[in-house]
């Protein structure tokens, strides 16, 4: 099943002073993006004091598109222009088929990446107050990432020690070169700290010593 590339139905941005809740990037607004596999309008668990503004027409997009930094910029600036600080992405999967060299659970940036599945996304623009703004990041950090809501952030999981050692296992066994996979280490982000018995592990098992030093300030 071929899918076309994905185009992005975006209302028109008007000029308007942005509802912040948190401090944003530079030059960027602050508006917290959210996640639900709920199809829109059957959304649960956003706060009695968020208020929707609209909802957009739908898109098709490859789960490697997702895996981008910041995917949604334009949607979070749209919601900022039209007063908000809440983007909720409605996420139906459509095909998936998942990188089978990673974990099913594994949701970080290089599993989604080689990821060719597809899922028909729609956005939500909310203006949330201050308290239901700080009560949906609540709801949302302790809930499980399969969870009727989810941080975008928090669903790309922190990696695991064995699993980010497996992962530089292989990319050495395919001849990858000690400084690409440094500056690949230094972007993961780790469940836990390498501990001394991982680092005579991994040197035993011929890791560099530069990529451990990667490891342990990531």
């Amino acid at each position: 099943m071929r899918f076309p590339r994905p185009r992005l139905v975006l209302p028109a941005i008007a000029l308007s002073v942005a509802c912040s809740s948190a401090a944003p990037k530079s030059g960027e607004p602050a508006v917290q993006v959210y996640g639900t596999s709920a199809p829109p309008g059957a959304e649960t668990g956003m706060p009695e004091g968020c208020r929707l503004i609209e909802r957009t027409g739908s898109h098709d997009e490859q789960e490697s598109e997702r895996a981008a930094d910041d995917p949604y910029r334009r949607e979070r600036r749209a919601v900022a222009a039209k007063g908000g600080n809440v983007l909720l992405v409605y996420t139906q999967p459509l095909v998936l088929r998942p990188n089978l060299d990673c974990a099913p659970g594994d949701k970080t940036p290089p599993c989604l990446a080689t990821s060719q599945s597809w899922y028909r996304v729609s956005f939500g623009y909310y203006a949330c107050s201050p308290e239901a703004a700080d009560l949906l990041a609540r709801r949302v950090e302790s809930a499980p990432t399969s969870g009727p809501l989810f941080s975008w952030k928090l669903a790309r999981s922190r990696t695991g020690v064995a699993q980010l050692k497996a992962r530089i296992l292989s990319m050495m066994q395919e001849g990858v070169g000690t400084d690409v996979i440094v500056a690949w280490v230094r972007g993961q982000r780790l469940k836990q700290k390498l501990t001394p018995e991982d680092i005579i592990d991994w040197k035993k098992a011929g890791i560099d010593e530069r990529v451990i030093q990667a490891a342990l300030e990531s």
